[in-house]
């Protein structure tokens, strides 16, 4: 499970594209259109299609403990990179690329513990409770995901807090657990799925002034406007 930890070291963000070859292939094709007779409209359906083409795509939970369907936005692959009983992640494998995570706490590390427990019936006042070890909390709102009461919020930390928002299965360590992370900005929601609690979040290596924030925020928060849960999760 090393591979899915919310850690410290963050890799540098890398270009996604090189801006020459981008511009040369650019010109390639303008020529190659001119070369055919092509109408401008056809090339503006070309573009218009690819654009739509781009907005990410449906996926259906396989195994997640919590069943539902979603639009997954096109900061990432359409099918889930893990779907599991207490866990779902979409991410690139890039650790400086967002990710987002649905997560059914099985245990949590309550901040300054080193054994962990069964998550408490009242997550939210849990998790705004770690005020006390250096989280910060802003941008809360309550709204509903598919009709269930939801608290949405903006996590930071000034030190490491392994495990603090808990882990997918038993007897797993603090380390491999899912925490607040310095170097992290997470748009979460708390969502009370009846008899359990559901945390969504996306990951932003780095604060909210770097990078697209305000993008992967809103594109997380679009996301959940579009999850709906099947009818064995209620």
């Amino acid at each position: 499970m090393g591979g899915n930890v919310e850690t410290a070291t963050r890799q540098r963000r890398t270009p996604r594209r090189d801006s020459s070859l981008v511009a040369v292939l650019g010109v390639l094709a303008a020529l190659a259109l001119g070369a055919c007779g092509g109408d401008p409209k056809d090339a503006e359906a070309v573009e218009a299609s690819s654009t739509t083409a781009s907005q990410g795509g449906s996926y259906s939970t396989q195994a997640f403990i919590v069943p539902f369907d979603v639009m997954v936005p096109d900061l990432f692959p359409t099918e889930a990179t893990t779907d599991s009983a207490n866990f779902v992640t979409w991410e690139t494998g890039n650790e400086a690329d967002p990710a987002v995570r649905f997560l059914v706490p099985v245990d949590v590390y309550v901040p300054g513990e080193t054994e962990a427990t069964p998550p408490p019936a009242d997550y939210l006042t849990y998790l705004l409770g770690q005020r006390e070890d250096g989280a910060t909390f802003s941008d809360r709102t309550e709204t509903t995901v598919d009709g269930m009461p939801a608290t949405l919020l903006t996590a930071t930390v000034e030190d490491s807090l392994d495990g603090s928002l808990g882990c997918p299965a038993e007897d797993v360590a603090a380390e491999e657990c899912y925490g607040l992370q310095p170097d992290l900005t997470l748009r979460m929601a708390v969502i009370d799925a009846g008899d359990v609690t559901l945390l969504a979040w996306l990951r932003h290596a780095g604060t909210e002034e770097t990078g697209d924030a305000a993008g992967e925020f809103a594109a997380f928060e679009d996301m959940l406007a579009t999850v709906s849960f099947r009818d064995e999760a209620r």
